[in-house]
């Protein structure tokens, strides 16, 4: 860089790659297949609404829980976090660089709680809904496990970027 364009109070970042996890299509598509495979069985029994909504509920519910946990530990909203629509970050996802053992710990509480609430749910809605809920659940959250499984050794000081692409995870 050239020390004239530089003033005396800046900051320089400099991140180290400690691993990139490019989105294989076939996992992907797989990922997709297993939903599609579980709408055509619905479709069978004549019962297309139960897994969209299922999704729509529990994806709305990770996106309270996020903004509930941000709220009551950091009190503030997750800034630089939007809504992502691709496997494996289905729902709310840091835009930026966010140190993997926070976004791990948010995302095991994630993990758990919607499962507490769907277990609460049980006198008020059927076998069957409760099933579709725990799917579309699982479904959302099981490619995050699988995610902070291959970057588990780097996670006391890694920190995550997530993009289209690929996720990558980088230290300080």
């Amino acid at each position: 860089m050239n020390e004239r364009n530089l003033s005396k109070d800046s900051t320089i970042y400099n991140y180290r790659l400690l691993k990139r996890v490019r989105y294989s299509s076939v996992w992907i598509y797989s990922h997709l297949g297993l939903l599609i495979g579980l709408y055509a069985f619905d479709f069978y029994r004549l019962d297309l609404f139960r897994l969209p909504i299922s999704l729509g509920v529990i994806a709305l519910l990770h996106h309270l829980i996020i903004h509930l946990l941000f709220k009551m530990k950091e009190e503030r909203t997750p800034e630089h976090w939007s809504v992502h629509y691709r496997v494996p970050w289905i729902g709310l996802a840091p835009d930026s660089y966010y140190p993997l053992s926070k976004f791990k710990q948010l995302s095991i509480q994630l993990f758990w709680v919607p499962f507490l609430f769907v277990a609460c749910m049980y006198p008020w809605v059927s076998l069957s809904t409760m099933i579709h809920l725990i799917i579309a659940h699982v479904w959302i959250v099981l490619p995050r496990l699988i995610m902070f499984h291959m970057f588990r050794k780097h996670t006391k000081d890694g920190l995550i970027k997530i993009s289209a692409q690929e996720t990558s995870c980088y230290t300080q």
